[in-house]
């Protein structure tokens, strides 16, 4: 298992990020309208992490991210899926503006491309919003564990989450053996768990 005892997260705060669900909405036109992802914004560390599923793979194009506010958009990122239609991906943001984000949103895009605003073919999207890093990664992420635990871990078929009074090497090891199925590092890792476990417990 892994071990945590050198350091106690049982106090740790949790780290304010923007979020945004990625839906297929009514301002989407291309690709599948089942397709979803979610993007953390963490503004301090200048650092964006995408996550998409289900997007159809490019030939000779490529998805481009946008920062959207009021009165601008910003590209922060550039990328293609696998031949499943998945892809992650984590950009540093230099000389960005720290708010006010609204929205984000994927369009696909020629390769090579020169231009500084969205095509209008647009593909999945949707509004930020201000929460925590443990929050996203529960909400984005573990949806297995919402349909037992509930969607902000207030319990439901299975036992609440939140507030829970277990330690952090103890949540640990309930996840990594959870009804006796091993959850390894490359499906949840102990990072974002951490994060996770910082936002159960950031209202005791």
């Amino acid at each position: 298992m892994p071990a945590s005892s050198a350091i106690s997260f049982d106090l740790r705060e949790p780290v304010p990020v923007l979020a945004a669900d990625l839906i297929c909405d009514s301002e989407c036109n291309v690709g599948k309208t089942n397709s979803v992802g979610l993007v953390i914004l963490d503004l301090e560390a200048k650092q964006l992490d995408t996550w998409v599923t289900n997007l159809d793979p490019l030939e000779g194009q490529e998805y481009e991210g946008w920062l959207i506010d009021e009165n601008s958009v910003e590209s922060v990122v550039r990328f293609n899926t696998s031949p499943a239609g998945i892809s992650g991906q984590y950009v540093f943001l230099t000389g960005m503006a720290d708010d006010p984000w609204m929205a984000f949103e994927l369009s696909v895009e020629p390769e090579p491309d020169e231009s500084i605003v969205p095509s209008s073919d647009r593909s999945i999207g949707g509004p930020l919003r201000r929460t925590a890093m443990g929050e996203a990664l529960y909400h984005g992420f573990f949806l297995p564990c919402q349909g037992c635990h509930g969607r902000n871990g207030e319990g439901g078929e299975a036992s609440a989450l939140k507030d829970t009074d277990l330690t952090f090497d103890q949540f640990l090891d309930a996840t990594r053996q959870h009804d006796g199925i091993e959850i390894p590092e490359a499906v949840a890792s102990t990072g974002d768990l951490r994060h996770v476990y910082s936002w159960l417990v950031s209202s005791q």
